[in-house]
């Protein structure tokens, strides 16, 4: 990156964009999604149908193994299928840092899980 300062009230700011990034292959869909409450917080993402329907579903599950970092909500009350109380990591809801690109997974001990990414 190079910064330029050009008089009192401008600065011009080049950089190489040659260089590989982990983002390179990510849809612009994806991208929105990833940063959904930094940079894109403001941006309306039109989502076919069907996409929309497996987002706001949280996956199926049998018991807490079937839901890494959160539980299977299967108690006597509810009927199958059963779902897992938050979304899968990297939807939103993570077991580590590793999960939340750019981000963390607010995963403090004071949390419970589901965690998610800040």
């Amino acid at each position: 990156m190079k910064a330029v300062i050009n008089g009192t009230s401008e600065i011009s700011i080049t950089w190489d964009t040659s260089l590989p990034s982990k983002y390179d292959n990510h849809t612009h869909e994806e991208l929105v999604r990833l940063n959904a409450h930094g940079w894109a917080k403001g941006m309306r993402l039109v989502v076919a149908k069907e996409e929309e329907s497996k987002l706001a579903t949280p996956p199926v599950c049998k018991t807490d193994v079937d839901c890494p970092c959160s539980y299977c909500m299967n108690d006597p009350s509810k009927k199958a299928p059963f779902h897992c109380h938050g979304d899968s990591p990297g939807k939103g809801f993570c077991c580590a840092d590793k999960d939340c690109p750019g981000s963390y997974c607010m995963d403090g001990s004071s949390k419970k899980p589901p965690f998610r990414c800040h």
